[in-house]
């Protein structure tokens, strides 16, 4: 799996400037949401945003 990611992610550049459908999968874990205002991200290295 890791290797996969790392294959996603090293023609990316370092400032994406055009939505990539593939990086988006290599980088997210999962969406959460808990209500209309209450959506999270998480992102494979563990990390949460909230949106």
């Amino acid at each position: 799996m890791m290797e996969n990611f790392m294959k996603t992610l090293r023609p990316t550049p370092e400032q994406v400037e055009i939505f990539d459908e593939g990086t988006w999968y290599a980088l997210c874990d999962y969406i959460t949401v808990y209500g209309k205002d209450d959506i999270q991200v998480r992102f494979r290295n563990g990390m949460e945003v909230p949106v």
